[in-house]
């Protein structure tokens, strides 16, 4: 994992400022599986009832190999104050917040050793290889409003946390993707999206 986090905040005033913070984190892994042989590994693609598919080169295949990645970005804008309020450790905010987060998901089913370094040692061709891909996104933003703790104990030292309640907007999209390099009537394709609110 890696990532960043900051927040800066402008008082414009003795009552009101501008916060602005965010973060941005990733992951990110990459798998390699080398077998004498998988027994009965038929990859699976379900893009509606009926549709599965099954090939020979991931029947029993020789090298399996996976890589996926994920990032998850926040902002948020928050108009703060301690306005009207007698407590020096207690304030609210009202502001806008966005989430972004995606995943990508891809495997390759490679039928021998040959098919993956690419060299035709079996004379039987390098293109038996079943791909998969999946990507998925999302994207969140909305109003938000809250109230904000924060109490020193002594000298540069302080404890804190925040409640907040919001109303948002979520586009999710989702891509999955099969092709087998040997068959192209194996192929198949899926796109969803659409947009969901929630509260919280």
């Amino acid at each position: 994992h890696y990532g960043l986090q900051g927040e800066i905040e402008w008082a414009f005033s003795d009552h009101f400022a501008i916060q602005i913070g965010g973060f941005w984190t990733g992951f990110s892994s990459h798998s390699l599986v080398d077998v004498d042989s998988f027994e009965d590994t038929d990859t699976t693609y379900d893009n509606y009832i009926g549709s599965d598919i099954f090939t020979e080169n991931s029947d029993q295949l020789e090298v399996f190999e996976v890589e996926t990645a994920s990032q998850l970005i926040g902002v948020e804008v928050n108009l703060v104050t301690d306005y009207w309020l007698e407590l020096p450790w207690l304030r609210y905010y009202v502001g806008f917040r966005y989430l972004y987060y995606a995943e990508h998901f891809e495997a390759k089913a490679y039928d021998g050793w040959d098919d993956y370094i690419g060299v035709d040692i079996s004379g039987n061709g390098i293109d038996d290889i079943d791909r998969t891909e999946i990507r998925t996104s999302n994207n969140l933003y909305g109003g938000q409003f809250g109230i904000e703790v924060e109490y020193e104990l002594f000298d540069g030292l302080f404890v804190g946390t925040d409640a907040w309640f919001g109303m948002f907007a979520n586009q999710v999209y989702m891509f999955r993707e099969f092709t087998a390099d040997d068959r192209t009537d194996k192929y198949r394709e899926q796109d969803v999206e659409g947009t969901f609110f929630t509260v919280g």
